[in-house]
């Protein structure tokens, strides 16, 4: 089976559905299926198309994460919320969000592509190429009876 489509142009849309579906956990995994799903093709393909989502997505978590970590993180009273040097918060924060979005989505990319081959497959074998989906006919007649 090969791929289907632009894998930038479906790595958009599931960008777009992860982003849509942020508050959600999971929600790139959801989205790099999306992608690996309208990539098709081999598990490859849609891990790639996963992943180019989770690039894709990464940025605007990661600033989501910077802007929000003061918010959640707590601490006792006296004790700053945030590393007191905040390029070790950034680097933090980024390495995470970029594991968190890039490995998520390109395993839903991978796991997309596996339901839209399974669905294809699905679809191939109940087509009408002369053989019926029950076993033993053909062209839709029932099998010659047997004498016992």
């Amino acid at each position: 089976m090969h791929s289907s489509g632009n894998t930038f142009a479906n790595a958009v849309v599931g960008a777009v559905v992860a982003l849509v579906l942020v508050v959600l956990p999971f929600s790139p995994a959801v989205g790099g299926g999306a992608a690996g799903y309208l990539q098709r093709g081999r598990l490859r393909d849609g891990a790639t198309a996963g992943t180019v989502t989770g690039l894709l997505v990464a940025f605007p978590l990661f600033v989501g994460v910077v802007l929000l970590a003061p918010l959640f993180v707590f601490a006792p009273a006296g004790v700053p919320s945030i590393p007191t040097n905040p390029v070790v918060f950034v680097v933090l924060a980024l390495l995470a969000t970029v594991t968190y979005a890039v490995g998520s989505a390109a395993v839903g990319g991978a796991v997309g592509a596996y339901l839209a081959a399974v669905r294809h497959h699905d679809a191939d074998a109940s087509t009408t190429d002369g053989l019926d989906a029950r076993p033993g006919t053909e062209s839709g007649r029932d099998p010659a009876p047997t004498e016992d």
